[in-house]
């Protein structure tokens, strides 16, 4: 029988400089727990490294289809780095939660500030430290994929990743790799942890069943006042009632209630 963390719903984002060993210690616990946690892909337009797989390890896109999803609001964050844009999508989050599964999420530091940003989403924050930068710089030598201007970049960018890990609150936990079996072995304790949340904080899904509930009610009073006074044009009235879900309130489907609780109004043409 396989243990439920108390944040059954709540992603977890784990942060740290390249080549701190994010994803092996994320696919290690996947491995250990594969009915509980599931690493949500994220969308980049960087090529693809020779040990990669597309859809495994990334979606590779074309700048031209990351665009396209941009512009359709697909991304709950998106950043930019060393030139490649790197995007995590809301369909990422709801595959493993319709799953009922934890989403684990390998996102740089400038992708950790836009999540902290976006007030919808109750996540936990882990940060992956190096022992030191000597140690980071031998890890990212070893791996023989990049110029020396490469790892340079890379070694002045994990400097401002460990100074912004540096300040109180950033991270929920900062776990040092310095050995990787003690260091699974952290994130495996923290990941599933059963202790409660504070009263006040709230899980991803909870917060958008919330936000369905109210949401579904106040379109619904908008769409009879709107045929009722009947001084908004009809194409209004269309787009507000395909904005509901086909199925019923209590039946309608995660992503269901998801899409209805971001609907942009200003996006309904009248």
């Amino acid at each position: 029988m396989h243990q439920v963390p108390y944040h059954a719903s709540q992603p977890i984002i784990i942060s740290g400089p390249s080549g701190v060993g994010k994803r092996t210690l994320l696919t290690k616990l996947c491995e250990s727990h594969h009915e509980t946690f599931s690493i949500a892909v994220s969308h980049t337009t960087r090529p693809p490294r020779p040990d990669e797989i597309q859809d495994v390890h990334y979606h590779f896109t074309t700048e031209t289809e990351f665009q396209h999803l941009y512009a359709q609001g697909a991304f709950v964050e998106c950043t930019v780095y060393n030139g490649y844009h790197y995007g995590t999508s809301f369909h990422s989050i709801e595959d493993s939660i319709d799953r009922h599964m934890v989403p684990l999420f390998d996102i740089n530091m400038e992708g950790v500030k836009a999540m902290k940003k976006f007030e919808r989403m109750s996540a936990r924050y882990v940060f992956i430290a190096p022992l030191n930068l000597e140690v980071l710089e031998t890890r990212l030598r070893g791996r023989g994929t990049e110029d020396e201007n490469a790892i340079q970049k890379r070694l002045a960018k994990a400097k401002k990743e460990l100074d912004y890990a540096a300040k109180p609150g950033t991270y929920d936990l900062i776990i040092v790799n310095d050995d990787l079996p003690t260091a699974l072995t952290e994130l495996e304790t923290f990941a599933l942890s059963t202790e409660p949340l504070p009263s006040k904080q709230r899980t991803f899904r909870e917060k958008v069943e919330t936000w369905f509930d109210v949401k579904l009610r106040w379109l619904q009073r908008l769409i009879r006042y709107a045929k009722n006074v009947q001084i908004f044009p009809p194409s209004f009235v269309t787009g507000l009632t395909t904005t509901l879900p086909s199925a019923p309130a209590s039946g309608a489907t995660f992503m269901q209630r998801h899409r209805l609780v971001f609907v942009d109004l200003d996006k309904i043409k009248g």
